[in-house]
């Protein structure tokens, strides 16, 4: 009995190995549900105000009779694209609220073969905020004209007095001329009064009397100077 069994264990040992030759020799079957290195998948969009249109580009493995894929819009709708691999454009009008804004959320789903797509959409119908740059007139008060007055005060033959008066003038020295060659300088500032005077030369005759002042403006008076 005991070489009998001895055998029987051989026989047994033989079996199995046989067994885990065969199987070793069958192919190795991976499951379609995984995921390929080849697969990819592309969304582009443009949008113009509440119009969007998209591009999708994708590729899997998927077999033709189940690849059918649905690109979500995200308000409810959908478009249907389908194949294995390819390409697809189009566009969409989203509705959007009147002064305010609207978000959407579109996405497609290749199933296991990559991650799904998620975008978003925003529609925005909010009134611009605009600024205004008042620009306020510059008013620049014209400045006073220069004024001056002279005048005789007395008279005594070729002894002349004069009285002078000045506004809105130069802060220089203003000159007063006699009217026979010959001139003072003692009178200055922006505005003031003085006296001055002088002796006409023999024969004597009629003289303009002007004084200039600085910065501009001028003024004049006549004196007739005789011999008794």
């Amino acid at each position: 009995m005991g070489g009998k069994g001895k055998k029987r264990s051989i026989v047994y040992l033989v079996i199995a190995a046989v067994i885990i030759l065969i199987l070793l020799c069958l192919p190795f079957v991976v499951s379609a549900q995984s995921i390929q290195s080849g697969a990819s998948l592309g969304v582009q969009q443009v949008q113009s105000f509440n119009r969007v249109q998209f591009h999708v580009e994708w590729v899997t493995d998927e077999p033709a009779e189940t690849a059918i894929w649905h690109f979500q819009f995200g308000d409810g709708t959908e478009t249907v694209l389908s194949g294995v691999s390819g390409s697809a454009s189009f566009s969409h009008d989203y509705a959007y609220s009147v002064g305010g804004l609207t978000t959407y959320h579109p996405s497609i789903d290749l199933g296991n073969w990559v991650d799904v797509w998620t975008g978003e959409i925003v529609v925005d119908d909010r009134p611009v905020e605009e600024t205004y740059t008042v620009y306020l007139p510059i008013i620049m008060n014209a400045g006073q004209n220069p004024s001056c007055s002279i005048t005789v005060s007395s008279q005594n033959a070729n002894h002349v007095v004069f009285d002078t008066t000045w506004s809105e003038a130069g802060d220089g020295s203003h000159s007063v001329s006699f009217g026979d060659g010959t001139h003072t300088e003692q009178f200055s500032g922006p505005s003031g009064s003085g006296q001055t005077w002088h002796d006409y030369a023999y024969p004597g005759g009629n003289f303009i009397i002007t004084m200039e002042l600085s910065g501009g403006g001028s003024c004049f008076t006549k004196v007739l100077v005789g011999w008794p």
